[in-house]
């Protein structure tokens, strides 16, 4: 079974919502511009949003508008232990509210090779830009993907969407990682009424 990753407000965690000035940060997690790592440039800094001037928590995964995964030292360090041939790590600081840096290292996630992994005669959505999906009403994944999937990937038809093998999801709960909630992929919808 996987899980959909969906965003995690609280007013005391820290949100972002101002990209790295670097000019291709588009690019992260479109899966076609393939390694990122070797032109990202050193000291990428990410700011506390003035949106939420409360928030100070650095969690293990930052809730941000970019639909980015953000992992802390401990949330990376299991990842790289899955030895996916798809990520890379991308380091970055933050700056708080005052403009100063903290001292805890966080890397964004890009994924280098999405999957497809959505059933469309199975599922119910909304065509979006370029072919991607969206709104769902209803996601059934692939058999094959529910059968074989990796611990971790993100979604070519929706690359904004993470999706978590049940596995993965309870090696993060089991370590208390911090900055997460799922909705299980068979339950998700895009705009649900009871959140």
């Amino acid at each position: 079974m996987y899980y959909v990753l969906k965003d995690l407000y609280d007013d005391r965690n820290v949100y972002v919502s101002s990209p790295p000035s670097f000019d291709d940060w588009d690019e992260i997690n479109d899966g076609e511009s393939g390694a990122m790592i070797d032109k990202w440039p050193k000291g990428q800094t990410l700011d506390f949003s003035e949106d939420s001037p409360e928030g100070m928590v650095l969690t293990d995964q930052i809730t941000n508008s970019f639909s980015w995964l953000i992992a802390s030292k401990k949330f990376k360090d299991l990842l790289e232990k899955l030895n996916l041939e798809n990520l890379e790590f991308l380091p970055i600081n933050f700056l708080d509210h005052k403009g100063r840096a903290r001292k805890e290292p966080y890397w964004i996630v890009n994924f280098t090779n999405l999957i497809s992994a959505v059933n469309q005669k199975q599922s119910i959505f909304k065509k979006g830009v370029g072919g991607t999906l969206k709104s769902f009403k209803k996601l059934v994944l692939l058999d094959d993907v529910e059968k074989n999937g990796p611990p971790l990937f993100c979604l070519k038809e929706q690359p904004t969407m993470f999706l978590f093998r049940q596995d993965l999801k309870e090696k993060i709960e089991k370590l208390g990682l911090t900055g997460f909630r799922f909705k299980a992929s068979h339950e998700y919808l895009s705009l649900d009424p009871n959140e």
